[in-house]
């Protein structure tokens, strides 16, 4: 029987010295990236043999700025060759989200590693443009400037 999505996922944070709170099928993960800090959730569906991991924006989106964060995030999504960047227009959180769905049998620690390094690495790149829309008074004309 090939290891479990869980099983993988704390050998991944053993040995990245990450500090995590699991339970059955969660993970949560504080992160200090270059950029910022921002909490992530791992989900492992077993019986579908799919793993979600969202990095969760810790500021949200007031309604008023909704568009212009929509704007913001389709720039940013439209380049991306993995996961994306996800807005809810009720709530304002926005989160970035990578996930694997394995067909075979492969090597899932290393593909999870590579689906949570890819989120990391992107959300702490574009941590700062997101924050500066969220925080600071921008228009739409400087959103294509904020991405380019």
């Amino acid at each position: 029987m090939s290891q479990s999505i869980m099983d993988a996922i704390k050998s991944i944070t053993q040995k990245n010295n990450w500090l995590s709170h699991q339970s059955s099928d969660l993970i949560k993960i504080d992160v200090d990236g270059q950029n910022g800090n921002w909490t992530t959730l791992g989900k492992c569906l077993e019986e579908e043999e799919r793993f979600l991991f969202y990095s969760i924006c810790p500021s949200k989106v007031k309604k008023e700025k909704t568009l212009l964060m929509a704007e913001l995030l389709t720039r940013i999504n439209y380049g991306l060759k993995i996961g994306n960047f996800e807005m809810d227009f009720d709530t304002g959180e926005i989160h970035f989200k990578t996930s694997i769905d394995f067909a075979g049998d492969f090597d899932k620690e290393e593909m999870i590693e590579q689906a949570m390094s890819t989120n990391l690495l992107t959300m702490d790149e574009y941590f700062s443009v997101i924050m500066k829309v969220i925080h600071s008074d921008v228009s739409h004309e400087d959103i294509k400037d904020l991405v380019f």
